[in-house]
């Protein structure tokens, strides 16, 4: 679970609810820095690092609208903004191994800025291909100019 720290979920809640929503969170701390003191990792407890995905945009589907980005700035919310019928057309494509473009814009609909951020992943390297008519908008808008067809250049030095 998530833990939130703020009082607009204390609105309507008893007392009784509110502590025992306290006593839970300390409990779940405790047993966090058990783990730590054991030399045990505690990523898998936290959303996002384990085996779930962290709240927000889904990753099994993309809702049939495009959710509202105005407030947000990366890469990926612009091109949206200044083309939204790439997402119709590709929200219910998905790579050979299932990876469909939910998985790759979950970033950028979760996190809103800034305007350097891709807020765009590809999820296998198929994606590049599969939703290309996304990705290569994000890769101008950060690199003006970049040759996106043919072989990248690698460094590997």
């Amino acid at each position: 679970s998530v833990w939130n720290v703020s009082s607009g979920d204390c609105l309507g809640a008893s007392a009784v609810d509110l502590i025992n929503s306290v006593v839970e969170g300390c409990a779940a701390l405790v047993r966090l820095e058990q783990r730590l003191e054991q030399g045990v990792p505690i990523f898998d407890a936290m959303p996002g690092l384990g085996s779930e995905a962290a709240p927000g945009f889904p990753i099994d589907r993309c809702p049939r609208r495009l959710p509202d980005l105005a407030g947000h700035s990366n890469a990926l919310a612009s091109v949206l903004r200044d083309t939204p019928e790439v997402y119709v057309q590709l929200k219910d494509k998905a790579t050979d191994s299932g990876v469909g473009l939910a998985v790759c814009i979950k970033p950028g609909v979760d996190a809103r800025g800034p305007a350097s951020a891709a807020g765009l992943a590809a999820g296998d390297a198929q994606c590049y291909a599969t939703f290309r008519a996304l990705f290569d908008p994000v890769v101008q808008r950060l690199h003006p100019g970049a040759a996106l067809a043919g072989p990248q250049p690698v460094d590997a030095s």
